[in-house]
Order: structure tokens, then sequence, then C-alpha cells
């Protein structure tokens, strides 16, 4: 078999020879370098930048909670949707909502309440402290109602400053 194959090299033109050659060495390399070795490069560079997002992203979180008060103690329950006291079965309802933001300076931080007609209430907070956000979700857990639907909260430039977008269902 490799006599034929250089039996047929051997009839070709030079010129074929040399396009031969050069599709062996240089074209099928460049090929394998531009096929496989860039894009692995590539996804390899993106592992590690989204790696240092969320390791700068644990550090925000980190120092974030530190801004907590040292008096302020969680509840027991860290489920959010779960609502199993029966006076908290009924919604408080978005001025309800609003007067307990107010009492925990959170009012003027608000920049849009939209309550649905399914029953869902949407906060939106564009810069918030994030601690005094913490400390109302979970001091209101026990009777508002609500179920949290979806939290979504988005660094500031400012430290201990957040973007949340929270959406509040019935249970």
């Amino acid at each position: 078999m490799a006599e034929a194959l250089l039996d047929r090299l051997a009839r070709l033109e030079p010129r074929e020879r040399g396009l031969l050659g050069l599709l062996g060495f240089v074209v099928l390399p460049l090929g394998l370098v531009f096929g496989l070795l860039l894009p692995m490069q590539d996804a390899r560079q993106a592992a590690a930048q989204a790696r240092d997002e969320m390791r700068a992203l644990s550090t925000w979180v980190a120092a974030r909670s530190q801004e907590i008060p040292s008096g302020v103690t969680l509840s027991q329950s860290s489920d959010l949707s779960d609502a199993t006291d029966p006076e908290a079965a009924a919604p408080i309802g978005a001025a309800a909502l609003e007067r307990s933001l107010e009492a925990a300076q959170l009012r003027r931080a608000l920049s849009e309440v939209v309550t649905g007609a399914d029953g869902t209430v949407r906060l939106r907070f564009d810069t918030v402290p994030y601690g005094r956000l913490m400390t109302w979700l979970d001091g209101m857990h026990p009777g508002w109602g609500y179920g949290l639907g979806r939290l979504e909260l988005s660094a500031t430039e400012t430290p201990a400053l957040v973007r949340v977008d929270l959406e509040l269902r019935l249970p």
C-alpha cells in the first residue's frame, strides 16, 4: 500500500507535489490551530473570566453581609415563599407594603411599584442599601401573605448600594 502511494506521488508533476506538501505542512496545521486550539483557548478565557466574576461577586456579598447591624437576627425560616402562619394567609396589599417600606426607611429608594391583575406586586429599586433591604425582607416574611417570586440584585458603583427588581406573588 505504501508502494502504491509512493508510486502515485512519483507520477505527479513537481508543481502538484509542491501543492500537496503545502497542503500537508501548512494548511492542515493551520486548520488544526484555527479549528481546535483557538476555540479551546477562547472557552478557557471565558471560564476564567466567569470564575473571576464569581469571586468578585462572592467578595462583594461578603462585604455587604458585614454591613447588616450586629443586633439584627435573621429568622429561622430562610424560605421566603413559605407562609405557614394562618394569620399571614391574606396578602397585605401594595399600600401596606409601602407603609412597611416607609417604616424601614426604604420608601424613598423605591423607584416603581406595579400591582398585577394576578395579585403580583413588582418592586423596583434603582439604588438601595443592601443591608437595610435584606433586613426588611427578613422582617416582612412572616406577615406579608406573599411569596417571593423573583429577586434580582445587581451591584452599583457605590459600595453597599444595589439595584433590585423584586416580584411578590400570591402563594
